[in-house]
């Protein structure tokens, strides 16, 4: 019968775990930053910079709120 209970051990692996995935999401964000290189608007010949949102990160127009330009980071595609 399982009572729910985890020992420290196990909560100390699953933090390291999450720790892990989380740092290797943003090596493959920075892999995928150098790949790109400068990236140009499209729409206002400004620079996109990397901005972040609650759904992940994203390029955005550098002249945001001006211009409203945005294009996703697909970071399965590395």
């Amino acid at each position: 019968m399982d009572l729910g209970y985890k020992c420290y051990n196990c909560i100390e692996l699953e933090k390291q775990e999450e720790k892990d995935a989380q740092w290797e999401k943003e090596r493959k964000l920075n892999e995928r930053i150098i790949k790109d290189g400068v990236k140009i608007c499209p729409k206002c010949n400004g620079k996109l910079v990397v901005r972040k949102s609650q759904n992940g990160y994203f390029y955005g127009c550098k002249n945001y709120p001006n211009c409203l330009y945005t294009e996703n980071i697909k970071l399965e595609e590395l």
